[in-house]
Parts: structure tokens; sequence; C-alpha cells
């Protein structure tokens, strides 16, 4: 064979690999554009919703916090003080109707006091006292009595007490119960809402694609408040719970 068949051979052999080439590449491309067409449709043919749910409920246990202090040069002194605060306490709060075993003391936590350089900042190495503190609390699914205890609590500070009584908190403990209602719920508003949005259009709302559980809320009743991670109120005793979910339909 001479050079100029073997010219001819190699651009024959060329030619059909490009053509190969350009065959592959043409149903490769085809192929994408059939597979992005295919999502585009499905895209296009689904529609995406909130739900809604929400309900009125009201706490079933409350709590009670309180502080004592006791603040004194010596450490022994300042003991026998917190224990005398602790006891008087405990008899006030078992006079007013709450049983002994419902009332909860914390460990005694004490800080030494030091005393403050003259120009007001930081302070010195001289050991002015010592302070104690301790927790005493109470939980009681009676709210009425948590209520008045807190608004009475006053009172043990004209014994002599140093106390510091905090706002009752108010819990609902059936709260997980209630959350598979509130999605039923909330998926139902949802797919009501799809077939509102469906119908203006002439299609009908077809199978669940996908859904995603949203923030529960958990207010004081008529509260408009809302977070994006969740608010759950512990100071009222008359709350709203609410549900959100999103979830996408087909279309037909």
């Amino acid at each position: 064979m001479d050079k100029k068949n073997n010219t001819e051979s190699n651009n024959a052999a060329l030619g059909l690999f490009l053509a190969i080439g350009i065959i592959v590449g043409s149903w490769l491309l085809g192929s994408h554009f059939t597979e992005a067409k295919r999502i585009d449709n499905a895209h296009r043919n689904s529609i995406q919703v909130k739900g809604y749910a929400q309900k009125d409920i009201e706490s079933d246990l409350g709590q009670w916090m309180s502080l004592i202090k006791a603040r004194t040069t010596e450490l022994t002194s300042a003991y026998n003080m917190i224990n005398d605060y602790k006891a008087k306490t405990i008899d006030y709060l078992k006079k007013n109707g709450v049983p002994e075993n419902e009332i909860k003391l914390s460990a005694i936590y004490t800080r030494e006091i030091y005393q403050q350089k003259n120009n007001g900042y930081g302070e010195t190495n001289q050991l002015e006292g010592y302070e104690l503190t301790m927790n005493i609390s109470f939980q009681s699914t009676n709210l009425d009595k948590v209520e008045e205890i807190a608004q009475t609590s006053s009172d043990l500070i004209q014994q002599g007490i140093n106390i510091s009584s905090f706002e009752p908190q108010y819990y609902y403990t059936k709260i997980e119960d209630l959350k598979l209602e509130m999605l039923g719920e909330a998926s139902k508003n949802a797919f009501e809402r799809a077939e509102k949005l469906a119908g203006n259009t002439g299609s009908k709302v077809g199978t669940l694609q996908s859904a995603s559980q949203g923030v529960f809320q958990i207010t004081s009743r008529n509260s408009t408040e809302v977070s994006d991670y969740g608010s759950f109120d512990t100071q009222s005793r008359l709350k709203t719970i609410k549900a959100v979910i999103t979830a996408e339909f087909s279309v037909e």
C-alpha cells in the first residue's frame, strides 16, 4: 500500500471515529435534556403548601421557686442562719397546705466575700465574710396553691428571712401526646389548602410527595409571638399550642 492509500485509510478511520463520537454525544445530550424535562415537569406538576393547627390548653403542673440567703462574717453563724431560714420557710409552706414530700431543697452554696479595693475595682485578699444560699421549691398539680404561695411568700420577709420569691412556672405534661394530634390536624389543613389552590386552576390533588415538620409554638393565650426556633411559654396558666408542617402534593 503506498503513502497515498495510507493517508486515505487514516482519514477514513478518523472520520468514522468522529461520527461515532457525535452520535454518542448527541444521544447523551438528548438523554440529559429528556431527564431535565421530566424533573421539571414533575416539579411543575406538584404543589407545596403549609398546614396549620392550634389548640388552647391549660397547664396541669405548677412550680414555685425561692432563694434564701445568709451572709455573716463567720461561716458557722452563716450556716446556722440559713438552716433557721430553711426551717421557717418549710414550716410556712406546710402550714399553707403544701405537703412536705412536695418540697424540694437544693444543696447549700457557699461563697467567700472579699473586701473591695479602695478604688472600687476588684477585690483585695482580705476576707470579709461568707454568703450561703439555698433554693427551696415545690411542684404541684394544684395551680391555685402555687399561685397563692407565690403571692403571699413575701410574708416570710416580715419574719426576718432573707428570701427571694420567683414568678411561678406553669407546664403542660402531656405535650408529647398532643404533638401527634396536632401534626394530624396540620396535615389535614395542608391537604385542604392544596385542594383549594388546585381547584382554582381546575386541577386535582394527588398523592403526598414530601412533608416536613416545622417548630411548635407554645405561647400564652391570644399571644401573637412567633419564633423561628419555637416558643415554650412557662409563665401563663392558659396557653395555646401551634403546629406547622410543609407538605408537597402531586397535582393531576
